[in-house]
């Protein structure tokens, strides 16, 4: 039965964006000369949608990973102070986030797959981006590293400098030049590991946290910290303006490639990004912005000024597979996904971050989809436990 609603959830949301595609494009552009010039994030909005389309029972991971974000979810939410946020014409408080995870957590624990569907829907409203959502992917990836400098590892990464660090010089003014390539940091004591590729670590910054292999065996994790401030550059979109890969050809795959084939470039090339990560050694994780460790394949990174913190959502994109040939197949997936993390360069409403896990840069790296995110909020007076019917 899911198999049919899955079909037919696709088949309804080709023809509605075939059939809107020109009142969408119109609808924009009378957007953007409402909005004029202002950049601010929250004043997009989300819409509240109906749909018994949607196939809740083709989620393709298991329910024990589903039960562990949604507790993790739990968790980080009972450490935040009660807020509101606005979308789709009403609020959501913190409290009724939490209270809409405890519910959904009940109804997995006590509905089987087949039931799942029409029960989420009677208890939750569902609110969607007024336009397709990309999905990005990141991962945690596994780098070399060492605890002392030497030929080999000579690659710092830094922990955040003291407040009191340079009297005459404010950090937010500290560039990537400045820290990587004129050394305003070094032999100042805040190296905390030592890398042995320039490019290992710049894609370090960009995914937030890794585990840091040393020398014997050892394993150490290091997580985000603290940043200079800087905004956020895309050396992917900068390698395709100026010519050096193609349209479609900006997977990090692909940026790693040009880097390492054009030593020369390089530094330039990775110094246009002038946001800085400081890092710290973590003992769990890798945690996201929500303080809790991400679940691979459920924890979502999404604008906070759009989406409530901790909450559930529910996805339909492609994901790549990577075949033994080598070669990269795109497969339809559903699944339910938690809103724990945040990232420097998911905007809006129509942007999110999929976290894939440990050494997983191919299938993330790779990841670059347009797709549907649905926004699950309960219902104002829904029970906050439903038991099975049985």
């Amino acid at each position: 039965m899911w198999r049919n609603s899955v079909e037919r959830f696709i088949r309804l949301r080709n023809g509605l964006q075939a059939a809107s595609r020109i009142w969408l494009r119109a609808l924009l552009f009378v957007a953007l000369l409402i909005a004029g010039n202002s950049t601010h994030a929250g004043a997009a909005s989300l819409e509240p949608v109906s749909s018994e389309f949607l196939p809740f029972a083709a989620d393709d991971l298991d329910r024990v990973s589903l039960i562990t974000a949604v507790q993790q979810s739990l968790t980080g939410l009972r450490k935040k102070s009660e807020t509101a946020l606005a979308f789709g014409g009403q609020q959501v408080t913190v409290s009724q986030v939490r209270e809409g995870l405890e519910l959904f957590l009940s109804l997995l624990q006590n509905q089987n797959e087949a039931d799942l569907g029409p029960v989420i829907l009677q208890h939750f409203d569902l609110f969607q981006s007024p336009s397709p959502v990309l999905f990005t992917g990141y991962h945690e990836p596994i780098l070399n590293g060492s605890l002392v400098r030497t030929e080999q590892y000579r690659y710092p990464l830094y922990r955040p400098p003291d407040p009191t660090f340079g009297e005459d010089i404010e950090l937010s003014s500290l560039t990537r030049a400045d820290i990587d390539g004129r050394d305003a940091l070094a032999g100042k004591g805040y190296e905390l590991v030592w890398l042995d590729d320039p490019i290992d670590r710049f894609f370090l910054h960009i995914q937030g946290s890794g585990l840091i292999r040393l020398p014997g065996g050892t394993q150490l994790r290091a997580g985000y910290a603290a940043d200079n401030g800087k905004p956020y550059q895309s050396i992917g979109k900068l390698l395709m303006e100026s010519g050096r890969l193609q349209p479609g050809s900006t997977s990090t795959p692909a940026i790693r490639q040009y880097l390492k084939s054009h030593p020369e470039e390089r530094d330039t090339i990775l110094f246009q990004n002038a946001r800085y990560i400081f890092f710290q050694l973590v003992p769990n994780g890798p945690v996201g912005s929500l303080g809790v460790p991400l679940t691979p394949g459920r924890s979502l990174a999404v604008d906070p000024t759009i989406y409530p913190a901790g909450g559930l959502a529910f996805i339909h994109t492609k994901r790549p597979v990577v075949t033994e040939a080598n070669h990269v197949i795109w497969k339809d997936f559903f699944r339910f996904v938690l809103l724990q993390d945040t990232g420097a360069a998911i905007k809006g409403p129509a942007r999110a971050d999929l976290f894939w896990g440990s050494a997983a840069e191919a299938e993330a790296g790779l990841m670059a989809q347009r797709g549907e995110l649905y926004l699950l909020v309960k219902k104002s007076g829904t029970q906050q436990r439903v038991v099975s019917d049985e």
